[in-house]
């Protein structure tokens, strides 16, 4: 939308709704891949589980979807807490 925001733009709240219904339909608004992202990265900077379930939840995130993200994800969490020398990290 560029500077433009949604109060700037002449049009009607259908149409909003029906862009919303295709960005779902097209997987660019699906909150369990955004979750399992923000767990990938975040874990590559070296944060650990408990920060990335904190950081989730101030983003409005359901806690179903981050449990569900975070036992689908591959992350050994022990062995990344070894490896960044912070034990909090567990």
């Amino acid at each position: 939308m560029g500077k433009n925001g949604p109060e700037e733009i002449d049009a009607a709240p259908e149409d909003y709704e029906r862009v919303i219904a295709w960005c779902h339909e097209h997987n660019y608004l699906d909150d369990h891949r955004f979750v399992s992202r923000f767990i990938a990265s975040r874990s590559r900077k070296g944060y650990g589980p408990a920060r990335i379930r904190q950081e989730l939840n101030q983003k409005g995130i359901a806690r179903e979807a981050i449990e569900r993200a975070m036992r689908e994800c591959e992350i050994e969490w022990l062995r990344l807490a070894r490896e960044t020398g912070d034990p909090q990290i567990w």
